[in-house]
């Protein structure tokens, strides 16, 4: 199985080649950071409705870097191969920020902006290089490599942060100090693959084409799509910093626990790269999203035992890791969608991030609420595990148009 998946990478354009390896650097640096961001931010503040306002900049942030900087790239006639450049530039900015400051709230919000910027800038560039050098029925094994890049990354990343971790606490007394310097170091690693992304200038975008994007049928079912799938991000990421600290307790814990996840996954990712095809995504889907379910319903007892988390956590691993491989293949395909019959891709993908957006900062606005106005932190998990429970309907409701060829 390996020879014959090293076989199929060595298949792999150039251009690819490049996107693959510039997207594993940033997957290192992501997996380093969600070992202890969301928890940090919520010890620091112990507060999920300022989690909340931290990922409402946050969200604000990635649209900004994704269609305002696009819309920057469009008027200037700007060249997408040196998007990733600026992007890790300002990560390394947000982190060279976070070694001096980060003792107020204000500091952190500062953070979750250059953070969610370069975000944003990124996975402009990631995508529209996927649209342009990738096809729908071949993706299947490409989102595969890349789902099993990310879960080697998540061994790898968690491992540093442990490490990381444990000499900071041994040598300076605070678990934190060395991360912030070893963060910037890890996104040099991506500067052999920048200079030879593909070349890729976009075309400027007519009140034409914009009113067509908008008033396309297909569009409208993409877009339905895209506004339910993103409707939960808000929802895990104010509950689950919560949950985890609450279990785990400490950030060496985490680190050791999702080191192992991240084994797990690799393998199942592996085989998974065989088996997935263009005919059975759906079937696939389907199956994943009942499991979530199962897996939300067990969240709600996560408060009488810290095993509740950590075997829920073991019955996630196939899950997230399966349907991620096959959700990446499906946003291909939604963005394809969202240019509509005439439209070019670039478009819809800059309006797609919109629709994106809105349903990110609706899960926001009612987390937020719920843990504003309750002020009661295990209700407002609740909340959001019912939320999530609903979003996972929602998604595979709005599925079946998106995956008609």
């Amino acid at each position: 199985m390996i020879a014959r998946t090293w076989s199929k990478l060595k298949e792999l354009s150039p251009e690819v080649k490049n996107m693959l390896g510039s997207y594993y650097v940033y997957e290192l640096a992501e997996q380093i950071m969600v070992v202890f961001m969301g928890i940090f931010v919520y010890t620091e503040t112990k507060s999920l409705f300022f989690l909340a306002v931290y990922f409402f900049i946050y969200f604000t942030a990635i649209l900004i870097g994704f269609s305002g900087w696009g819309l920057v790239m469009v008027r200037f006639a700007l060249n997408m191969k040196w998007n990733h450049l600026h992007a890790f530039a300002i990560y390394i900015l947000a982190f060279i920020w976070f070694w001096f400051f980060r003792t107020e709230p204000w500091h952190l919000l500062v953070f979750g902006s250059l953070n969610g910027l370069a975000l944003g800038m990124f996975w402009l560039g990631h995508h529209s290089f996927e649209m342009l050098h990738t096809k729908d029925k071949s993706r299947d094994f490409y989102s595969s490599i890349l789902g099993a890049g990310t879960h080697v990354t998540a061994i790898v990343g968690p491992l540093i942060a442990t490490a990381s971790f444990f000499l900071s606490e041994l040598w300076f007394g605070d678990p934190l100090t060395l991360i912030f310097f070893l963060l910037p170091t890890v996104f040099l690693l991506a500067v052999p693959f920048l200079w030879n992304l593909p070349n890729f200038v976009p075309k400027k975008i007519s009140s034409k084409q914009w009113e067509f994007i908008r008033k396309d049928e297909l569009v409208r079912e993409a877009s339905r799509f895209a506004f339910a799938e993103s409707i939960g991000w808000g929802a895990w990421e104010i509950m689950a910093p919560l949950i985890m600290v609450t279990a785990l307790e400490t950030y060496i814990n985490v680190g050791l626990f999702d080191t192992l996840l991240g084994v797990l996954a690799i393998v199942i990712v592996m085989v998974q790269g065989h088996l997935q095809n263009h005919g059975n995504r759906k079937r696939i889907f389907h199956v994943c999203a009942a499991l979530m379910v199962l897996y939300y319903l067990g969240l709600f007892f996560w408060t009488l035992s810290p095993w509740v988390y950590i075997l829920l956590g073991l019955f996630w691993v196939p899950i997230e890791a399966i349907y991620g491989t096959v959700f990446h293949v499906v946003s291909l395909k939604n963005i394809d969608q969202m240019r509509g019959e005439q439209g070019r891709f670039f478009a819809g993908l800059l309006y797609r991030e919109w629709i994106i957006y809105l349903g990110r900062i609706l899960s926001i606005l009612v987390i937020g609420s719920a843990a504003f106005f309750l002020k009661n932190d295990i209700l407002t998990t609740y909340v959001a595990i019912s939320w999530l429970i609903m979003q996972n309907a929602l998604t595979v409701w709005t599925l079946e148009k998106v995956l008609r060829d």
